[in-house]
């Protein structure tokens, strides 16, 4: 389990193989010795050289994965716990060059830690333990191809260098092969002479309950003497190796104590850098392919903010996938919206039928794709009291219009209570309905579309008139003559061009006088040609003057418009520099109560 010893010969990574930067695991042995680590004495920062990501073991507490990952149970090398080893996770470097983060807490430090995640960081003499690594292919001996393992072979028994004769050879050298069953016993002159093949060995003594049966292949030999646990079973394999006195790992064991994590996983913005794919547009696809070993039940896909993995930065699962048997490949979009221009990091983890999840897949960081929704215009809106626009259309712009989520709000809830906005329609069409209070005024309706991530804002004005009540026409006043109509308009005669012609006149609601200068709703000159046969100026056809705006509420030129308190009327001095003596004209004013016109015909001279 030394981190650096990147070979398939290592504990570390005989399932899961050795990762490269993109998740696909290689067999590979190693090709260099890199750096021994000193576990007394790490520091955080970049190991140069590394072909694959490496992987070691780091405390659960105060690392990315606290909350989310589950401690080993068994230390790396399949021996148990002990009651002074902290709860350790497997971790891996982010890329083959990331800087290690040896306790994976995103803090740069200098620390002692047991990365190989043994139950020790230095010898039974106290010394620091040395984690070196080793050049497989340099070491490695081709001429033993399709040989086995050597009988009485040599092994190191401690530090010293001294040498003794493996277990293998103990039944080997003298005991099976030497005098025992070979020699003297089994094909001398006991087995195959008249004990085994006879009657004895073969008949029932070896092969049938002695070496064969119940003593060398049965139960005590094979079974448990020789190849059960004596040689290749417990003795070669497991118990008996002075180098390794835990003996080997098993499958399930070593598999037990890391999930392998799934392969290959990658992710890409639709529409930006996913080929083939479109829609749906600026979501994010994600693939993996499944781990090296089986078991796996399922897989969730997460996404934290930012370009790594931090202790406390909560994990968001934006999917879950069962595990098919039989299929290598899997993807899901994450529906929900980023936020653009952001970075977000993403991975997989496979789940495992006995609860346990693995550690984190290769992690792929990308940025964010997501456009502003966008909202057609809308006109300003004039209603009555009480009165409604009705369904007003608009259209909204978005990667995923039916996302998106209009809300609105009047600038002045007594003339419009945001109760009274109601928003229909779905997808890209939408409405929005207004109803007035019974007050006037103005209110400036701002409808903001929001697609989860981004907004986008559009007002229009809704101008509610007040109720206007039915004026009693008083005038016009001197110098002009009281109206008349349209059909029958009255004469005020001739008078000066250039010089301004006051036009007075009164108003009153119930023998109330009225001062507001919104009842005038239109102030207009219409030409006419003048002649004997014209007496009322019937209009020419020509263009009329207006006199007054009726969008601004103002006289157009020089003229002037007011209330006169003392004379206790509207004022209007009409600027005649725009009129010609070759017209006559018909001087229409039309009221804010919607009642018929009040006509009288000037000429100039």
């Amino acid at each position: 389990c030394k981190p650096t010893y990147l070979s398939v010969m290592n504990y570390l990574y005989q399932l899961r193989g050795l990762p490269d930067d993109g998740g696909t695991p290689h067999l590979d042995l190693s090709r260099e010795a890199l750096p021994a680590l000193d576990e007394t004495s790490l520091f955080d920062g970049p190991i140069g050289g590394l072909p694959y990501r490496i992987g070691w073991y780091a405390p659960l507490a105060g690392s990315y994965f606290e909350g989310f990952g589950r401690a080993a149970a068994r230390h790396c090398d399949g021996s148990d716990l002990l009651p002074t080893d902290v709860p350790m996770v497997r971790v891996d470097s982010r890329t083959a060059a990331s800087p290690i983060d040896w306790n994976a807490n995103g803090r740069v430090e200098a620390l002692p830690l047991d990365v190989n995640f043994n139950g020790r960081t230095t010898g039974p003499d106290g010394a620091p333990e040395f984690l070196a690594g080793s050049n497989d292919w340099a070491a490695a001996h081709l001429n033993q191809t399709g040989g086995r393992r050597n009988t009485g072979a040599l092994f190191v028994l401690d530090d010293t260098g001294r040498l003794a004769v493996g277990a293998l050879s103990l039944d080997s050298g003298r005991g099976d092969l030497g005098r025992g069953d070979l020699g003297r016993g089994d094909l001398g002159r006991g087995d195959l002479g008249r004990g085994d093949l006879g009657r004895g060995d073969l008949g029932r003594g070896d092969l049938g309950r002695g070496d064969l049966g119940r003593g060398d292949l049965g139960s005590l030999a094979l079974g448990r003497g020789d190849l059960g646990r004596g040689d290749l079973g417990g003795g070669d394999f497991f118990t008996n190796d002075p180098l390794n006195p835990d003996g080997e790992l098993d499958f399930e064991t070593a598999a037990g104590l890391a999930k392998a994590p799934p392969n290959e996983f990658r992710a890409c913005v639709i529409g930006v850098n996913c080929a083939g794919q479109t829609q749906p547009l600026h979501r994010v696809l994600v693939a993996w392919t499944a781990p090296n070993v089986g078991g796996v039940t399922g897989y969730m896909v997460y996404r934290v903010p930012g370009a790594m993995l931090l202790p406390g930065v909560p994990w968001t699962c934006v999917g879950e996938v069962d595990a098919t048997v039989g299929q290598n490949a899997y993807s899901l979009v994450d529906a929900s919206a980023v936020s653009d221009g952001a970075a977000y990091t993403y991975f997989a983890v496979a789940l495992y039928g006995d609860g346990i999840q693995s550690d984190p897949s290769n992690l792929v960081t990308l940025t964010g794709v997501n456009d502003a929704p966008t909202i057609t215009s809308i006109g300003d809106q004039v209603i009555p009291v009480g009165g409604t626009t009705g369904p007003l259309s608009f259209t909204i712009g978005d990667e995923d219009p039916s996302a998106v989520v209009i809300t609105a709000v009047s600038s002045n809830t007594a003339v419009v209570p945001s109760a009274n906005i109601v928003l229909g329609g779905s997808g890209a069409l939408r409405t929005v309905a207004v109803t007035a209070s019974n007050q006037g005024g103005a209110a400036t309706i701002t409808l903001t579309a929001t697609d989860g991530a981004r907004s986008t804002s559009r007002s229009f004005v809704v101008t509610v008139r007040p109720a206007t009540p039915v004026y009693t026409f008083i005038g016009f006043l001197t110098p002009l003559r009281i109206a008349g109509s349209d059909a029958a308009p009255s004469s005020s005669g001739t008078l000066n061009l250039g010089k301004a012609v006051p036009v007075k006149w009164r108003l009153q609601v119930g023998g109330t006088s009225v001062s507001d200068l919104r009842s005038l709703r239109l102030l207009e000159a219409v030409p006419g040609t003048p002649s004997s046969s014209n007496p009322t100026c019937l209009p020419n056809g020509g263009p009329s003057l207006l006199l007054f705006d009726t969008v601004s509420g103002r006289p157009t030129g020089n003229s002037t418009y007011r209330f006169d308190t003392n004379g206790n009327h509207f004022a209007f001095n009409w600027d005649t520099s725009a009129a010609t003596k070759m017209n006559c004209y018909r001087l229409r004013i039309t009221l804010a109560d919607g009642s018929a016109a009040k006509v009288t015909t000037i000429q100039f001279r």
